[in-house]
């Protein structure tokens, strides 16, 4: 099929929730509805979407060839829902080569799962269609054994309280001065509190977060950090907050010690 026309067009916002088939097996992919002659092996861990005989209408499945005009790249159009037309295989698309290919796969050599798929919308033949570029097959993958990976997440236990053998001042002061060398910037001071609030920064050190994912980007901290005199020393006690993202949104991320245990010990260095 030659597309002569094809209009770049921003119907929807995008990404969207769409559902895909994750491959928990080797399978294969088979070709032609009825026959189980021509088949692809396919390798556990592929992301399949949904073929254009799962949609509860008739849609129109198109592939777009390499750049045929305008520079058009890449695509196929694909479809959020699957549709339960047969009881033991479903019917779906798959990125293989230059080309992308429909057929069926069993249902039981997978699972559905919901993904926020990157596309964009075309104007093709009097309607708005969507189409996914072959890249997203690797990307959500990796999401999907991620999310598996870390269902089970539970923040580490962590030391953030620790007493040193020093005058409540002297901590104090020494504190002030180990941000000031490792310029962190201070938020909000108050001296007769005895209490620090840094602003946002980058990890100062990397490898310091225990976050849900090991796709983090954009990993950030912030400290509050309070110091009081006590019996048998003073207690300097370090809360931390990360901030970081997966594919752009916001995860789950904790300290796994390391950078309350460097406050602490430069701390040390000074006053004992």
């Amino acid at each position: 099929m030659i597309l002569a026309l094809v209009f770049l067009a921003q119907v929807d916002a995008w990404p969207r929730e769409w559902e895909v088939f994750f491959l928990t097996e080797d399978t294969v992919l088979y070709k032609g509805e009825n026959s189980r002659k021509s088949k692809y092996e396919i390798k556990q861990y592929t992301v399949l979407f949904p073929g254009s005989k799962n949609v509860e209408q008739n849609a129109l499945s198109l592939v777009a060839k390499r750049n045929p005009p305008p520079n058009y790249d890449w695509g196929a159009v694909t479809f959020p829902t699957f549709k339960n037309i047969h009881p033991n295989r479903y019917h779906v698309q798959l990125h293989i080569g230059d080309d992308w290919v429909g057929g069926w796969v069993d249902k039981s050599t997978g699972e559905i799962r919901k993904a926020m798929v990157e596309g964009y919308s075309v104007f093709f033949d009097g309607n708005y269609t969507n189409v996914i570029s072959p890249s997203e097959n690797k990307r959500l993958a990796l999401l999907i054994l991620d999310e598996l990976a870390f269902a089970n997440f539970k923040p580490p236990e962590i030391t953030n309280e620790f007493v040193l053998e020093a005058e409540e001042t002297d901590v104090w002061l020494a504190v002030v001065e180990v941000l000031a060398d490792a310029q962190i910037p201070i938020k909000m001071i108050d001296s007769n509190a005895k209490l620090i609030i840094t602003e946002t920064i980058r990890d100062p050190k990397d490898q310091t977060m225990a976050c849900a994912t090991v796709l983090n980007e954009r990993g950030k901290v912030s400290f509050k950090i309070v110091v009081r005199a006590g019996d048998g020393g003073t207690r300097l006690k370090i809360n931390s907050r990360f901030d970081a993202e997966r594919d752009g949104q916001p995860i789950e991320c904790s300290s796994n010690g390391t950078l309350e245990r460097w406050i602490c010990d430069e701390v040390k260095a000074i006053v004992e």
